[in-house]
Order: C-alpha cells, then structure tokens, then sequence
C-alpha cells in the first residue's frame, strides 16, 4: 500500500500547477514507475523533453494552454462525467468527504480535481480504489485523451500513461460509461455514490461553481 501511495502521489504531483522543479519531478516519476511500468517510464519521454531545460514561463504556458484553455482537457474529473449539472455537487461532497477521512489535504483546486483523486485512489482500499476509477476516473481521462488526440500536446501521453497506470494498479476495474449509470441513495453505503444526469437530489454546486476552475491552482 506504500508503494502505491507513493506512485500515485507522485502521479498527482505532476498535474499541479508547474513550479520550479518541475522537469525533475518527470524524471523522478519516470524512474519511480521504471522497473514496474518501464513502457509508461518510456512514453513519459516527449514531456520530459517538452519541458527539460525550458524556462519557468514555457513551462507554465504549455501547462495552461493544455489544461486550462480547453474545457475537454480539463482536470476536474466531476466536469466530465456531469458538466454543469447538480449531481456534480453531490460527487464534489463526497469526495470532500473521502479527502478528510485519508487525510488528503485540499489545495485551492476543487475535490474533483486530478491531483486530489489521484492521491485518493492511491489511498482507498481496492474495492474503493476500483469504484472511484471505474465510474469516474477512467472515463473523464478517455475524455480528455479524446480532446487531446491531434493536438500534439506533450501531456496527452501523460494522460495516456495515467490510465494505463490506473488499469494496471486495478486489474478488476470495470470501467462504467456516464450515459448507462443508475442514481444511487444517498444513504447507500456507497461513500462515492452515483447520480444520474437526471437525479437533481444531490446538492449543488453553487452558482458558478460546478465548472472548470481557470487559473485556480492550488500547490501540492
């Protein structure tokens, strides 16, 4: 379980904001995942050279112009599943909860965000672990390598190798496409329950507050 936890908070790291280091926190991860994903530790390589050597300001408007700018990229898993509808405020509750009792610090970044559910599913027993990943997790990074296919961009193979790090981590997933969920109670025992896109029982977000967060980065 502390091999796991380590991988994924490593993993996490690499999708907060770019702060100084950040090129060595790549070469860091690549050679933690090495001897147990050496194919995932070789895709990481266009990031590596996108990013090594480059100026603080390069590397923090590749970040942006990726994650930031374009909806489909964006790193709030709950966006994705629910967009703008109040079932996200439910998922967001729960996951609220889920990060207090691991005892996940929150950053500035919304639950829902990867640097959060990544150390979460690095934290949750198996069957948790699975759960979160299959309904959530794994469908909002198919989205993102979707938004990003074509673009060129150095992350998509970041992307990439997070799915395939999450599968393998989890080899009982079942990965559960948004339009065929069904609502869950909330008093289910599921501590990540499910709404559908209909059910409008789980609280909301707020006004304003269920989008992707522009330039809301938290440090990790």
């Amino acid at each position: 379980m502390t091999v796991k936890r380590e991988m994924f908070d490593a993993l996490a790291a690499l999708y907060a904001y770019p702060e100084k280091g950040y090129a060595k926190r790549i070469k860091e991860f690549r050679q933690l995942i090495g001897e147990d994903h050496p194919r995932c530790a070789k895709d990481l390589i266009p990031l590596t050279a996108a990013t090594r050597g480059k100026s603080d300001g390069h590397v923090e408007e590749l970040y942006t112009r990726t994650f930031d700018i374009n909806a489909i990229c964006c790193m709030e898993i709950g966006w994705h599943i629910y967009g703008e509808e109040y079932a996200r405020g439910a998922l967001l509750v729960r996951l609220r909860e889920a990060l207090r009792e691991e005892g996940i610090p929150e950053s500035s970044e919304l639950p829902d965000h990867l640097t959060h559910v990544l150390q979460l599913v690095g934290r949750l027993d198996d069957d948790m672990a699975m759960d979160l990943a299959g309904r959530y997790l794994l469908p909002a990074l198919d989205k993102m390598m979707e938004g990003m296919a074509g673009k060129d961009s150095p992350y998509e193979c970041l992307v990439k190798a997070t799915s395939t790090i999450v599968r393998r981590a989890h080899p009982g997933v079942k990965v559960i496409q948004p339009q065929v969920r069904r609502p869950e109670s909330p008093d289910s025992g599921n501590r990540l329950p499910i709404y559908s896109r209909q059910d409008p029982s789980g609280p909301g977000c707020g006004s304003g507050g269920c989008g992707p967060a522009e330039g809301n980065h938290g440090t990790q």
